[in-house]
């Protein structure tokens, strides 16, 4: 069925959203209005296809170079969502550049600096949709100067998507000396639990099942105490082996990577709500705030605890991303709030938690078990960092080091395990 033009008022406003396939129409937002306005258009509800597809944030880490972009582009191309002209555009602008086999990633990469260098430098977003599933991705740069955008990626996202290439050295730099490590870490620091591994440029190797099993276990062993779940996928995204279309192989005959992510659900075990900024924007006096639903619900006009402010306040209005105004949030979507009192004070990182909060402290001192993976110098008492959680970049201080049997000690090396009593 074509609905072209439905009007009705809701709460003084008009709204225009999208409902399926099927055109704009203006609709009461609530259920019963909109039950009611359909069948006394004389129409079936089921026939207009209401979107009720789960919603799915991911984000793409990787080491330089490991193909990211390229994959990311190569999705929105076998979806035909890069309008062919455009695709044929960037095909010359890229043979001109003598980057023939850059054009893909330049789908993602609309900076022209990350053009010139080939390197992701901002955190890229994009949207599409599978067959059961709505899929928000976050393209997050890999290079070491740019880890700050990439811990804003790991924050927004529900599931990481790590790539790693099977180019002879590439998988080498970045699991050894590079950032795939770090990656991972920052995922899990981010409270990402799952993660789906894509090893990349398969057809470089001629899909050697060696080379795909030497990865997997390599990358295996260092994030079996990191996620909860771990899938490989061997995958070409230059030639969209295994991305949208199968390669069976004699050592992989799983689904492709976007029938395997159609299948992924994120279930909200924590019902206590929870909620992180993501970030903060000023608009003609107004001050509005894009959040990420941790966990649980939020309902316009209830009151909240603001941390670590440690004062209460309440939420006035609630938006999805057609700017429509809703009475209810829930996990898995990004939605654009306004509180009534603290939104000069409320900033990115802030988590807005129930009022009866149990589950979070704060505090500028804590007890934290070290894995020391990389460091120039020994740490000891007194030393100097920046800790990361989730959104949040404070400087620390190192004021106290134990071993894992509680006892004091003066040094603690790379590759060693121990807890530090941490000032920020």
């Amino acid at each position: 069925v074509h609905i072209p033009y439905a009007l009705a008022l809701n709460e003084g406003a008009w709204q225009q959203i999208n409902i399926g396939y099927f055109g704009h129409i203006l609709v009461f937002l609530e259920c019963e209005k909109i039950y009611h306005l359909v069948h006394k258009m004389d129409l079936n509800l089921e026939n207009l296809n209401l979107n009720t597809k789960k919603t799915l944030n991911i984000v793409f880490v990787g080491h330089v170079d490991s193909g990211k972009s390229t994959i990311c582009g190569r999705i929105l191309v076998d979806l035909q969502l890069v309008d062919e002209r455009i695709l044929e555009k960037y095909r010359q602008q890229s043979e001109e550049s003598n980057r023939a086999s850059w054009y893909l990633s330049w789908c993602m990469d609309l900076n022209p600096e990350e053009r010139e260098k080939g390197k992701t430098v901002e955190v890229g977003t994009a949207s599409f949709e599978l067959p059961h599933t709505k899929v928000n991705v976050l393209d997050a740069p890999g290079h070491k100067q740019f880890v700050n955008e990439m811990i804003e990626g790991a924050s927004r996202a529900d599931i990481g998507i790590l790539i790693v290439s099977s180019r002879t050295g590439e998988f080498e730099a970045g699991f050894k000396g590079g950032q795939t490590k770090e990656h991972m870490l920052l995922l899990k620091a981010g409270n990402v639990d799952r993660l789906i591994v894509l090893v990349n440029k398969m057809d470089e190797c001629s899909w050697d099942r060696e080379r795909y099993n030497e990865i997997v276990g390599k990358v295996e062993k260092f994030g079996k105490n990191l996620f909860k779940d771990m899938y490989f996928i061997p995958v070409s995204g230059y030639n969209g082996d295994n991305i949208k279309t199968r390669k069976e192989t004699d050592f992989f005959k799983g689904p492709s990577f976007l029938e395997y992510l159609d299948t992924v659900n994120v279930l909200d075990v924590e019902t206590e709500p929870c909620l992180t900024i993501l970030e903060k924007v000023k608009t003609s006096g107004n001050v509005f705030f894009y959040v990420k639903i941790e966990s649980g619900a939020f309902n316009k006009n209830d009151g909240y605890r603001v941390l670590p402010l440690c004062k209460d306040d309440k939420i006035t209005s609630i938006m999805n991303e057609d700017d429509v105004e809703l009475g209810e949030a829930v996990r898995g979507e990004t939605y654009k709030m306004k509180f009534k009192e603290l939104s000069e004070d409320i900033f990115v990182g802030t988590k807005i938690v129930s009022v009866s909060n149990k589950n979070y402290q704060v505090c500028n001192e804590m007890y934290a078990q070290l894995g020391i993976c990389e460091v120039k110098t020994a740490i000891t008492k007194g030393y100097a960092c920046i800790m990361h959680i989730n959104l949040f970049t404070v400087g620390a201080k190192i004021t106290e080091l134990y071993s894992l049997d509680k006892k004091k000690i003066r040094v603690g090396r790379k590759g060693g395990k121990s807890s530090c009593k941490n000032k920020a």
